[in-house]
């Protein structure tokens, strides 16, 4: 592993994912007074979604550091941001429909909606000027 390696994109998505995850616990609705976490107050769809949106932040990162091939990063990046697209539109309709928000949950949106800006920008970070990214300079053939 290389955090060398690590882009601006892959540096926002895994951030984000984390802070979602932390997030999580804070109060997200007033159900009859009484204070929810993110965690009893989004359901469990929900709550598998944005699983899956952490899962693939994280995933972002760790193939981008771990020297995969870039096929893998690319791909990672592409599933982080249509997933994380899709998840960041249910989680605003869920929201909607919350009778209570409160501030965590807002908090949490944007920072769901910080993943999928991550694997956007490590799709348009190309990096060329990297050694790691040079031509390899292969012997000419006879």
């Amino acid at each position: 592993m290389d955090p060398t390696r690590l882009r601006l994109g892959e540096i926002v998505a895994g951030t984000a994912a984390a802070a979602l995850l932390l997030t999580l616990l804070l109060d997200w609705n007033r159900d009859g007074g009484v204070r929810e976490s993110g965690y009893a107050s989004v359901g469990w769809l929900m709550l598998l979604l944005l699983a899956v949106a952490v899962g693939l932040a994280i995933a972002l990162a760790v193939t981008t550091a771990g020297k995969r091939p870039a096929a893998i990063p690319i791909g990672a990046a592409v599933l982080t941001t249509a997933a994380g697209i899709l998840i960041v539109l249910a989680l605003a309709v869920r929201l909607v429909f919350l009778d209570d928000s409160l501030g965590g949950a807002y908090l949490g949106l944007l920072f769901a909606a910080l993943i999928p800006v991550g694997g956007w920008l490590a799709m348009a970070d190309e990096r060329t000027d990297a050694p790691y990214s040079a031509a390899p300079d292969l012997p000419r053939r006879p």
